[in-house]
């Protein structure tokens, strides 16, 4: 699976701007199905199957502490175990 996501700036107004990254990731891996518009979608905060798990706005345990472990969206390939 290729997926193409272009890094958007931090200093644009950004929400619905990873909603679409998160619905378009979710469809690619067929985590879902359903094909609404943008704009009408709501991210759910897991989505997961047997080879793939989204999360959306989940917190990140570590060992160290990060000021910053609330990424908007983890996506995790179960059969390499990568973690993006």
């Amino acid at each position: 699976m290729k997926i193409k996501v272009h890094i958007i700036s931090t200093h644009q107004p950004m929400y619905w701007r990873m909603k679409i990254i998160y619905q378009k990731l979710a469809e690619a891996a067929g985590l879902i199905e359903d094909k609404s518009p943008y704009y009408k979608y709501t991210p759910t905060n897991v989505l997961e199957n047997e080879n793939f798990k989204l999360y959306w706005n989940g917190s990140i345990l570590t060992d160290k502490t990060i000021h910053f472990n609330r990424p908007a969206i983890t996506f995790t390939n179960k059969k390499t175990k990568n973690t993006f």
